[in-house]
């Protein structure tokens, strides 16, 4: 059962006025064996210090009530025994712990997705490539933009399906393997930007384009060019015919020596420029 501080406290003062009475019975019964033994009688300063052990019993048994009405209950236990040896224990401060060993590191946590990588660092990338990425963008669009028009891209200067002619290109379909990936350049062995200008550099492409945007025919046009001359007649031709567009782009419009030279930038510009004409265009007729 537990006690309260209070009683602790006053059984503590119990514990210790029934030793100090143990202890001065026990002195006065060995001061009188000795006495008989010598045959003296005690001295005054054993008398004082008996009468002095009254006093304090009498008045530890006045002060306390307690003392009179309960048996003497046990003397506290000396120090060293069980009890008191665990708590010393549990008292104590924990021991510090041995130094722990690296352990090798096993394949399986270098594997861990949860572990931290280290970080890399990657350059930024230079404004040449930037502008090269961005050029194969816009050629991947004008590529898809022609493929909606029912043009062919397969030409005499393409590497995808290589052999063809002008006017199979004409009356011909996009192959299967664009319509199912959904890249013009699928089976190109080149950049998107450097096959465009490859196809365009004969003039014919273009030509096509002018045909299905304005739905005339071009009068004079070389469907197999065999020689620059032909090519740049070719292509100044589709470019005589987009200059009467007022909603076309002046930029890319004399530039024919640059795109039978299959210039990447003048052809992805020339056809971005086609591709926003035929976009206002619709939207005014929509309008």
């Amino acid at each position: 059962r537990e006690l309260s501080t209070a009683a602790r406290a006053r059984a503590a003062e119990r514990a210790r006025k029934e030793a100090a009475a143990a202890h001065a019975a026990a002195e006065k019964k060995t001061q009188t064996l000795a006495n008989e033994r010598s045959g003296t009688l005690p001295g005054s300063s054993s008398r004082t210090r008996i009468s002095s052990n009254r006093l304090v019993g009498s008045s530890a048994s006045k002060a306390d009530p307690e003392t009179v009405s309960k048996p003497p209950r046990r003397p506290p236990r000396p120090p060293g025994t069980q009890k008191s040896l665990a708590k010393a224990e549990a008292d104590a401060p924990p021991a510090p712990s041995p130094p722990r060993s690296p352990r090798p590191r096993s394949r399986t946590f270098d594997s861990s997705p949860n572990r931290r990588r280290p970080v890399r660092f990657v350059p930024p990338p230079s404004p040449e490539e930037e502008k090269r990425e961005l050029r194969e963008r816009e050629a991947l669009r004008a590529a898809r933009w022609i493929q909606s028009l029912g043009v062919s891209l397969r030409r005499a200067g393409a590497s995808i399906g290589a052999g063809w002619s002008s006017d199979d290109a004409r009356v011909s379909s996009t192959s299967v393997s664009a319509r199912e990936t959904g890249d013009p350049f699928a089976e190109a062995t080149r950049s998107p930007a450097a096959e465009l200008a490859a196809v365009c550099a004969d003039g014919t492409l273009l030509c096509e384009l002018v045909r299905v945007l304005e739905k005339k025919e071009l009068v004079g046009v070389t469907w197999r060019p065999c020689s620059n001359a032909s090519r740049l007649h070719n292509v100044g031709k589709a470019l005589a015919a987009m200059r009467r567009q007022p909603a076309m782009s002046p930029m890319h419009l004399w530039c024919e020596k640059d795109v039978v030279a299959a210039d990447e930038e003048t052809v992805v510009g020339l056809l971005g420029d086609m591709r926003a004409c035929a976009a206002y265009k619709r939207a005014g007729r929509r309008g």
